[in-house]
């Protein structure tokens, strides 16, 4: 008693008739579609080729800006790293040359005083030896 499976014959010879109808109809229809694109393509208002030239000219050039001025915030971003990195640099060769000037400075001061000591003591020593 299986109620899921009819327990009926089929009849073949109609359903192939009916099957090879339906089969039939779709080709005609889609033959039919077919056709219509087909003409549609065939038929259709071909713009001048400036017109064609201008439209994807037009696309490209809106594309290229876009790309250039992506570029560009990438470079400027980088350009800044640098330009802060550089400015560092500039900052502590001012530091060091201001530092280095103080030492030679200070350095001439010692040296010149070293001078005066040595000319003075060569001095006591020249008037105590009149030989």
């Amino acid at each position: 008693m299986n109620i899921f499976f009819a327990q009926q014959q089929v009849p073949w010879p109609e359903t192939a008739k009916w099957l090879l109808g339906f089969i039939g109809f779709a080709v005609a229809c889609g033959s039919v579609f077919w056709t219509v694109n087909e003409g549609k393509r065939l038929f259709r208002r071909n713009p001048p080729i400036e017109e064609e030239f201008s439209e994807k000219s037009k696309g490209l050039r809106s594309e290229i800006y876009h790309a250039k001025n992506s570029v560009l915030k990438e470079v400027n971003a980088a350009l800044a790293v640098e330009r802060q990195r550089i400015a560092r640099l500039e900052e502590r060769d001012e530091q060091m040359q201001l530092n280095l000037e103080r030492r030679w400075a200070q350095l001439q001061n010692e040296l010149s005083g070293v001078q005066r000591d040595l000319a003075f003591i060569r001095g006591r020593f020249e008037r105590k030896d009149p030989a």
